[in-house]
């Protein structure tokens, strides 16, 4: 369902606050919450350096509680990334790391 006003997303707004006062030390991010899909917190990394992105996708991981099983690896049109998806307080949470080119020739 589509939000309709700023209050229709503060469930997932709530959970990012939550996120921020106990984990306000994690790697910085794009951190979407959308109008479209006013449930999901989208989380992105993106790192040109050699294994940071795989180091801070571990890192956002632990701290969103999402079990290191449930990540998947996939790549198509020249990129590789992981994915995780879950549930952080109330809201459904997807965390993605781009990786650099060179973690792509692991996939």
């Amino acid at each position: 369902m589509k939000a309709q006003t700023l209050a229709d997303m503060s469930a997932t707004a709530e959970a990012l606050h939550r996120l921020l006062a106990e984990h306000g030390d994690l790697p910085a991010a794009v951190v979407r919450i959308s109008p479209i899909n006013p449930s999901l917190l989208d989380v992105s990394l993106h790192s040109a350096r050699s294994h940071k992105s795989t180091d801070d996708f571990a890192t956002w991981r632990r701290a969103l509680g999402l079990p290191d099983e449930d990540v998947t690896k996939d790549s198509g049109g020249g990129s590789s990334w992981l994915t995780v998806e879950g549930t952080f307080g109330e809201a459904r949470v997807q965390l993605t790391a781009f990786l650099p080119d060179d973690e792509q020739e692991e996939s």
